[in-house]
């Protein structure tokens, strides 16, 4: 089974670069924070943790242009993945044929595929459609379901190893197994 468990991670500073779409937070590795962690608000994802040093942990949020989320479409189950686009309160599915079915108002949440972000957070809304039949893909536009870059306090989730559990007919040495290890059969 995979369990979550968290940390509760302040702002300490958001740069005034306009194309950087990250923060600082209070707590790092002495904190048992590490690089690939989810960080979520109370509404759905707001990012990743990129770096960690002993005090503190850069956040890349879900707009940077280079970060992507592989997600899913709630209403019809289409995964895609969405992508930052360098502005606050936009985000891009691209890629998407122009007769994909996607509607404005469609919910997306993480898949789960990359094993990283659990599925099933909170991502997105599509906000905007447009399909022109003379280009291969439609430009689909998407708001951040999250405060992504407007919190003062974020959550950073924590998956936990799975735990295996070992049938115990499985431990139990059979019969033509111990032949084997007496020197028997090489």
């Amino acid at each position: 089974m995979r369990g979550q468990h968290h940390a509760d991670g302040v702002v300490l500073h958001v740069p005034r670069d306009p194309f950087n779409r990250k923060v600082l937070l209070d707590k790092g590795s002495q904190s048992g924070i590490q690089p690939g962690q989810v960080v979520v608000d109370d509404a759905g994802v707001v990012g990743q943790v990129t770096r960690n040093y002993p005090w503190v942990s850069e956040v890349t949020l879900l707009t940077d242009k280079d970060h992507s989320v592989p997600v899913q479409v709630v209403r019809s189950g289409l995964r895609s993945v969405i992508s930052g686009m360098g502005k606050d309160g936009m985000l891009e599915l691209r890629y998407l044929a122009v007769n994909t079915d996607i509607v404005e108002g469609d919910m997306l949440t993480t898949s789960g595929i990359d094993g990283v972000y659990p599925p099933g957070l909170p991502v997105a809304v599509v906000s905007k459609i447009e399909r022109n039949p003379t280009y291969i893909f439609a430009r689909v536009t998407c708001t951040p379901v999250s405060g992504v870059g407007h919190n003062r306090q974020l959550l950073i989730l924590s998956l936990l190893s799975p735990v295996i559990e070992i049938p115990p007919e499985a431990l139990e040495t059979k019969p033509e197994t111990r032949k084997r290890e007496k020197g028997g059969v090489r």
